[in-house]
């Protein structure tokens, strides 16, 4: 990449992540890898959990951990590796038999949470091998828990002050709990995300220094209930509801910290091919933002004046093109929905994931 200076927008496509500057400028194709879900191979494994940038790069955008597919005869293998985005070197973190997948990395950017699975055979089922987690530089790698019989374990990411990560192990719904890297304690962190949606990124967020720190899009049910979008000083304490959806299909989800305000930008699932951004604050108060071309997932500028997004370019209607040919383009709009541009175009869609950093 150039130098990092501004506002970048990092976009994943198949399996290729691409860095999109903000303001104006070249866009730079920062690192080329097997992914799960790259078509293009003739091997893509859609039963391994798919890349997702904002989990995977540090605070400070200096650094991405990506789960990349190693070839082995025909027969992918997948490893942990970093890569510098200052100056654009990839370094192989762990390699062993299994498939490391589902990594997310440390706020303070020391350790690599990451699923270890053990592929099967002809099945393409997989056994897992539980919630492990390594020192960056590849050393001390350790099972912090043990996979169950017919479940699989999913990252939601790492607290925000590096000591614990937020984890369940599944088969219907996640019930999120938080596990201390240190002493091995576990904390319930309340509510569910149905396994339906988990691709689609009801997720987690945080902020430092501020409360509260943690925002969350969860059900009150374990396969689908109310939908809401919900704040807590720390993961295990009470949760506050902002917004809810009494409506079981209207997923409430992907939620975003305003880099310079309490607001709250998050996405309103209706089906696959209808999906709005609000933005809520503290008091539960929520507008919705008109943007130009069907939204599929978006992110603050660091400002907080703007809003970055994917827009979709085909109608989907079915889970198993998530996250393969969802979105086209990658655009920019003011917080009111105007000026709406697209800054990059992807031809042929692909995109899946997105994130932007502002950089000094």
């Amino acid at each position: 990449m150039p130098a990092l200076h501004g506002d970048w927008a990092l976009a994943l496509k198949f399996g290729e992540v691409w860095a999109i500057p903000v303001s104006g400028g070249a866009t730079v194709q920062v690192a080329r890898f097997i992914d799960r879900i790259d078509t293009t191979i003739s091997y893509p494994h859609f039963d391994i959990p798919a890349n997702e940038l904002r989990r995977q790069l540090t605070p400070d955008g200096r650094r991405l951990v990506l789960s990349v597919g190693e070839d082995l005869s025909g027969t992918p293998r997948y490893r942990l590796a970093v890569v510098d985005l200052d100056g654009g070197a990839l370094r192989q973190v762990v390699r062993d038999d299994a498939d490391l997948i589902r990594p997310a990395i440390s706020p303070d950017g020391t350790k690599i949470a990451y699923v270890r699975r053990f592929p099967t055979g002809s099945t393409d089922r997989f056994v897992d091998d539980g919630l492990w987690v390594v020192n960056v530089d590849g050393t001390g790698a350790r099972r912090l828990a043990p996979g169950a019989a017919g479940l699989f374990t999913w990252i939601f990411g790492w607290t925000p002050d590096s000591k614990g990560v937020i984890f369940d192990t599944l088969e219907w719904s996640a019930g999120p709990l938080v596990i201390d890297v240190a002493t091995g304690t576990r904390t319930l962190v309340g509510g569910f995300v149905p396994r339906d949606w988990l691709a689609l990124g009801n997720d987690f967020a945080f902020r430092t220094g501020r409360s509260p720190s943690i925002v969350a899009g969860l059900s009150s049910k374990a396969f689908q209930g109310e939908y809401s979008i919900v704040v807590a000083n720390r993961a295990g304490d009470p949760q506050r509801t902002l917004v809810a959806e009494g409506n079981m299909f209207f997923l409430l989800g992907a939620p975003r910290w305003n880099p310079k305000t309490d607001e709250i930008l998050y996405r309103h699932v209706m089906r696959l091919s209808q999906m709005e951004f609000f933005v809520a604050d503290l008091t539960g108060a929520h507008t919705r933002v008109p943007l130009a071309v069907r939204p599929y997932l978006a992110d603050w500028t660091s400002d907080g004046a703007g809003i970055v997004y994917l827009s979709q370019d085909v109608t989907p209607e079915d889970f198993s093109k998530i996250g393969a040919s969802l979105a086209g383009a990658v655009r920019i709009a003011k917080r009111d929905g105007s000026a709406d541009r697209e800054l990059f175009s992807f031809s042929g869609g692909g995109l899946s994931d997105l994130v932007v950093v502002g950089y000094p």
